[in-house]
């Protein structure tokens, strides 16, 4: 069943428009609430549990070089899962193209 990671995906879009627009308090609660959705839809997925912290580190960031550094490594620890079914492929180059933006 995919629903779950759907809506996941919908909740990691939501918390990366806020982060977009510097809401940290607000993405700092829906990184919170995600986290528990996760836990119960019995997700269980690298990918998702690494962009959730991810949008913290990238808060956390001192510059744009250091943000750069956690796109690459986002997108080196997630190469080998790209591939999981679960993951669709909207999903798959989530760090590229973030990793885009920043060049």
């Amino acid at each position: 069943n995919l629903v779950p990671y759907y809506q996941f995906m919908a909740r990691l879009i939501f918390i990366f428009i806020h982060y977009e627009k510097d809401n940290y308090d607000l993405v700092e609660s829906k990184i919170k609430e995600a986290r528990r959705f996760m836990r119960s839809n019995n997700i269980d997925n690298k990918i998702c549990d690494l962009s959730l912290s991810l949008v913290h580190k990238l808060m956390t960031a001192a510059n744009k070089n250091d943000k750069k550094i956690l796109l690459e490594t986002f997108a080196n620890e997630t190469k080998e899962d790209r591939n999981d079914i679960k993951v669709f492929s909207a999903y798959r180059d989530f760090g590229d193209i973030l990793l885009k933006r920043l060049s």
